[in-house]
């Protein structure tokens, strides 16, 4: 993808422009490739039979488990679309992308209370994909067109939380599924030739938050019906992207 994308880019570079005001209209379809990153907080509600213990040790466990976690990776992909082009230089149009992310992390730590009571904990992100639909407003100068996009966004996330203490407390819960949400960005496109241009575009993503509950493991000390600890895991997911692009206008 990564060759294939770099020689487009020389191809169309080395043909000189075709006319002083570019057409972006009509239907046009391309691939992408850049740099994500992905951001995630976790925020930990503790209930049951938590309610029992003293204030100091729930302030310790919430707040060593809760945390923010950062993801860098390469993006790829493709993207389809059209743009109707009014008055010579408006443009206004729809597209559909969906990008491949790279890049999961598991971030460990041990939460301390005391000489004899610790717990470690886990907090995980997963991203695999995003898939957008969006509006788009532009401006045409010359051959450039400069434009703000913004729509509806979802991604395929795995996400989860762990707790294990050296009591043998050992706990674990996880989300996998499509989360919803908006995007908003824009980009510079240059048309090289009346069927080949080459664009520069940022993203932000906002895709909300999801809520999970943590589970007994097999083997934990503390289990019902002899005690009910509680969890609930608050996690969101916010993503920002930039990525190169070449597209075929038909």
């Amino acid at each position: 993808m990564r060759h294939l994308l770099i020689g487009a880019l020389c191809c169309a570079a080395s043909t000189p422009a075709f006319a002083e005001t570019a057409d972006f209209s009509g239907p046009y379809i391309g691939i992408s490739a850049g740099y994500g990153a992905e951001k995630s907080q976790s925020d930990i509600a503790l209930s049951d039979d938590w309610d029992n213990e003293s204030q100091d040790l729930r302030d310790t466990v919430t707040n060593g488990w809760s945390t923010d976690q950062s993801i860098d990776g390469f993006v790829y992909g493709g993207q389809l679309g059209y743009n109707a082009q009014l008055g010579g230089n408006v443009v206004i149009g729809a597209e559909a992308s969906f990008q491949f992310l790279e890049g999961e992390e598991t971030y460990f730590r041990t939460v301390t209370y005391s000489p004899s009571l610790n717990y470690n904990v886990a907090n995980s992100v997963d991203v695999q994909n995003l898939f957008a639909l969006k509006g788009k407003l532009g401006f045409v100068a010359g051959s450039t067109l400069i434009y703000a996009t913004g729509g509806w966004a979802t991604a395929k996330a795995d996400l989860g939380a762990s707790v294990h203490s050296n009591g043998n407390y050992a706990k674990a819960g996880s989300s996998s599924e499509w989360l919803d949400g908006y995007v908003v960005g824009g980009g510079i496109e240059h048309k090289f030739t009346p069927h080949i241009s080459a664009r520069l575009e940022y993203n932000y993503a906002d895709l909300g938050d999801t809520v999970y509950e943590t589970e007994y493991l097999q083997g934990s000390s503390f289990a019902p019906p002899s005690s009910l600890y509680s969890e609930t895991v608050t996690q969101d997911l916010r993503m920002h992207t930039v990525s190169l692009g070449v597209n075929y206008h038909f």
